[in-house]
């Protein structure tokens, strides 16, 4: 039998969480970027204007509404990949920066969910 009590995760991030089809969308991306600029290094990412990703993540977003399955003319990806990527790395840039909280900071803060009070707010 096994003693669940003689590991506590309490206030951990849950990562089984994520789909793992998020997480390879990202890798596919950066590696098609990295073949592509491969000056800087692996890295090179970090040096690019957030707006720039904004930019690239509108693009793209619009163009996955126009057309779900459609892909992006030169990496040949789909553009629901190519948008999760700019995410990915607007999220890190603006952690990083202090503009939003880490992941755990945020856990911490979150509001609760609660079945009993009536949902607020434009996207409730």
């Amino acid at each position: 039998m096994n003693d669940q009590s003689a590991k506590s995760d309490s206030g951990k991030l849950e990562l089984t969480l994520v789909p793992p089809e998020l997480i390879e969308a990202v890798a596919v991306v950066r590696m098609y970027g990295n073949a592509k600029y491969p000056e800087g290094g692996k890295d090179n990412w970090k040096k690019v204007e957030k707006e720039r990703y904004r930019n690239a993540l509108y693009r793209h977003l619009l163009a996955y509404l126009r057309e779900a399955y459609g892909s992006d003319y030169e990496s040949n990806l789909p553009h629901l990949y190519h948008a999760a990527c700019n995410i990915a790395f607007l999220l890190a840039l603006e952690i990083s920066d202090g503009t939003i909280p880490d992941a755990q900071t945020a856990l911490a803060k979150m509001n609760r969910p609660d079945a009993l009070q009536p949902r607020k707010g434009i996207y409730s």
